[in-house]
Parts: structure tokens; C-alpha cells; sequence
């Protein structure tokens, strides 16, 4: 399938993404999204966190990228500039801020405005009921200047489904292409387990200690990496004997992971986690915990940290972990660069997949 060309045979389609926070994963499924797709120009609008900062390479992989100022309205007003002034083709709004900013500013009527969620606001576990109700509304109304929903998980896809006119497809996240490690033959402690993350209610690092002390308590002697996250989760976790790098760029923070004979994933809330497939993709067994976001895979999940205690201690066993990974290996086997490609050409030429 080949890309549009609205402004002439020989013109580029100019992709214009608007994101909020563009470090963590979010960025990375982005960059991903611009690889799978070279022959569209890809412009950026994006704003930046303090818990996940922005490597500047990052930035000269689009056309152009332009920092949003700081408070909502400033950038709600800054991408409605940036529309007037340029010529954009697609719009594609990523994450829920992200989505706001793009769909008050832009007209489907004009342009095609593709949103991807990332995961929806109100899928948090971190508020209350009517704020989780406010930003479903805020989606529900937002939806009618939505072109296609480009959701990264089977999950988004069913949630995206506003109307029963609701263009939607499913646009798989991806793993860097990678050479992977066999499982570690070794059956002696202890077991290296690793988590990854910022420090935030999201990923949940303090569910990933209860798991880690829950083990021990069963007498599973474990080495544990949280790879992320922050100086007042390092003073946290110190207590509990556990290692926290703080924030890493991404090549390092794999390194951190291909050492694991665990990947331990223990957030509360997802879209569709970009971590998972890089440890599977690495070779590293991996156990997830069971939320909405993994519904439909059959992926190693537990629930309670007594769950990943007993997962642990037969984990200690080689030959469970390369079962762990096998598993893992074929729910993810159409999480692919080339299934995320044509999705993504599909989602630009706004057709619909189901």
C-alpha cells in the first residue's frame, strides 16, 4: 500500500504528532511509528516530563520537532497555531492530553486526525470515579472530530469503539529488532528478577517490592533491578534490598533486562506495554500482572505478590523458564514491525480493520 499524495504526485505526506509527554514508552512506540512508515515526513509537537527525559537524537529522527509551553490552554493554542501556519496532512494525537490538544485545535472535516491513547485516562486506578467519568465523557465527545483510532492493543480497540461509525484499527507496539539470549542454564540462586518504569502509581513499584518480599518470605532467595524510576524509590527500596538505576537511556536500561532470568511486569494500568515485547524480544522470560490490558493474551499473568512468590520458586528451575518465554513468544507473535506497518498505512489511508 503506498502512502497519499494530496498535494501532488511528488509531494511527501506530512505527518504532524502531537504528544504531551514524549519520553518513556510513549516515545518509543512513537519513534517506532516513524521507522515503519519512512516515506511519510513526520513532524513533532511535544511537551516533556521530568520523569522521563527526552534524548536529543530522538528529536532529529522527524522533520522538524517544536517544544509546547507549559499549561494546557498555552498548548491547545500552540498546536492550533502550528496547524494555521504549516500544511499537515494527518494529524495523529497520541496519549490523552496529547488527543486533546490535537482534536480541539484540528477539523476532521480537513484533516485526517488519527488518535492513538496509549492507554485511556480513564482506565487509571490512581482517581476517583467521577474524575474517571469526566474523562470518559471528555473521550466520548472528543471522538466525534476523530477520524480513526489507531489503538495499541486489542483492548484500546474495543474501548475506541465510541459509535458503531467509529473507525477503528489496531496498531501493535513493537520491540526493537534484537538478538536474543537463551535462558540461563544456571538453576542456582539466586533468581535475578528485573522490573522497569518510571516511579509512578502506573507502573506500580511498589506492588513490584511486595513481590519481591513475598518471594523471599517463601524462601526464594531473589536479586532484584527496578530499572528507572527515581532517588525516593531508591530510599524506599533500599529497605527491602532492591536495586533502583533511576532513569536510563534505552539502550542501557535493556542491558539492565537481558540480565534478568525474570522480567516482572507489575503495572496497574496499560495500554499496551512497549517493555514486555523488549524482554520477550531479548529472550528474558516474563510474567505480567493480570490487567485489563492483557485480557485477551495468553501471557504468564498473576495476580497477588503470593502469586509470583509460587511463580518464582518454580522459576528457579531453567526449564519452567523457557516455557515462560515460549508462552510469551507465541502471544506475541503478531507483534510485529511488519504488522504494526500496515497497520499504520491503513490507519493513514483511514480504513478500518477489525
Amino acid at each position: 500500500m503506498s502512502a497519499p499524495h494530496p498535494s501532488g504526485p511528488h509531494s511527501p505526506t506530512r505527518v504532524l504528532h502531537v504528544v504531551e509527554s514524549f519520553g518513556g514508552g510513549v516515545g518509543s512506540a512513537l519513534l517506532d511509528y516513524v521507522a515503519a512508515t519512512p516515506e511519510f515526513e513526520h513532524h513533532l509537537l511535544y511537551a516533556e516530563r521530568a520523569d522521563a527525559p527526552i534524548v536529543a537524537a530522538d528529536l532529529s529522527r522527524f522533520t522538524t520537532a517544536t517544544a509546547l509551553p507549559p499549561g494546557h490552554g498555552r498548548r491547545a493554542r500552540a498546536t492550533r497555531s502550528h496547524l494555521r501556519r504549516k500544511r499537515f496532512d494527518i494529524v495523529h494525537a497520541h496519549s490523552s492530553f496529547g488527543g486533546l490538544y490535537a482534536r480541539v485545535a484540528a477539523r476532521r472535516a480537513r484533516t485526517l486526525i488519527v488518535y492513538t491513547p496509549h492507554c485511556y485516562a480513564f482506565e487509571r486506578k490512581d482517581i476517583g470515579a467521577l474524575q474517571r467519568l469526566a474523562f470518559r465523557l471528555t473521550e466520548f465527545f472528543l471522538a466525534f472530530n476523530t477520524s480513526v483510532f489507531a489503538a495499541c492493543s486489542p483492548r484500546e480497540a474495543q474501548l475506541s469503539r465510541w459509535t458503531p461509525g467509529t473507525r477503528v484499527v489496531f496498531v501493535p507496539n513493537v520491540a526493537p529488532r534484537a538478538k536474543a539470549v537463551d535462558v540461563r542454564p544456571n538453576g542456582t540462586p539466586p533468581l535475578r528478577v528485573v522490573g522497569a518504569g518510571r516511579a509512578a502509581r502506573q507502573k506500580d513499584p511498589e506492588f513490584f517490592l511486595a513481590c519481591i518480599r513475598e518471594a523471599r518470605r517463601q524462601g526464594v532467595e531473589v536479586d532484584a533491578t527496578w530499572v528507572g524510576g527515581d532517588s525516593t524509590l531508591q530510599s524506599t527500596a533500599e529497605a527491602d534490598g532492591v536495586t533502583v538505576t533511576g532513569w536510563l537511556p534505552r539502550e542501557e536500561a535493556l542491558r539492565h533486562v537481558r540480565t534478568a532470568d525474570i522480567y516482572l511486569h507489575t503495572a496497574a494500568w496499560e495500554g499496551f506495554p512497549v517493555a514486555v515485547l523488549e524482554a520477550v524480544a531479548l529472550g528474558v522470560p516474563t510474567v505480567v500482572r493480570r490487567i485489563p490490558a492483557f485480557e485477551s493474551l495468553d501471557l504468564p499473568q498473576f495476580t497477588s505478590a503470593t502469586e509470583f512468590a509460587d511463580v518464582a520458586g518454580e522459576a528457579q528451575d531453567p526449564r519452567l523458564r523457557r516455557i515462560l518465554l515460549s508462552r510469551a513468544e507465541v502471544a506475541l507473535s503478531d507483534y510485529t514491525p511488519e504488522t504494526q506497518r500496515l497497520a499504520l498505512l491503513s490507519a493513514y489511508h483511514s480504513g478500518i480493520t477489525k
